[in-house]
Parts: structure tokens; C-alpha cells; sequence
């Protein structure tokens, strides 16, 4: 019985409380807030990127059939 009363006093300093928990999750949530901003960002970069090499494909295509 001793032997495990001191291993839940020892374990004690490793428990998290509900006040640890949830700031952790909001700095998490802020986190993946800015990530999703900075995926869009990119993705709209290179959907832009693809849309400008499409059209200059197509207008050099044309250009070449004339």
C-alpha cells in the first residue's frame, strides 16, 4: 500500500489541470488558424501561377498555328 501512495504523489507534478488543457488548446486553435491562412494564401498563388502559364500556353499555341 505505501509503495503506491508514493507513486500517485510522485506522478502528481506531471498532471495536467483543465485550465492547462484549455490553453493549450486555444493557443493550438490559434495555431491552426494561421496555418489554414497561410495554406490558402499558396494555394491561391499557384492556382494563379497555373492560370497565367495555361493562358500563355494557349496564347502562344495560337500564335504558332497562325
Amino acid at each position: 500500500m505505501r509503495a503506491v501512495g508514493r507513486s500517485h504523489v510522485h506522478g502528481l507534478s506531471d498532471l495536467a489541470t483543465k485550465s492547462d488543457l484549455r490553453e493549450t488548446e486555444l493557443r493550438l486553435e490559434g495555431k491552426l488558424a494561421e496555418t489554414r491562412a497561410d495554406l490558402l494564401k499558396w494555394m491561391m498563388g499557384a492556382i494563379g501561377v497555373q492560370t497565367l502559364v495555361i493562358v500563355g500556353a494557349v496564347v502562344a499555341l495560337a500564335r504558332a498555328l497562325e
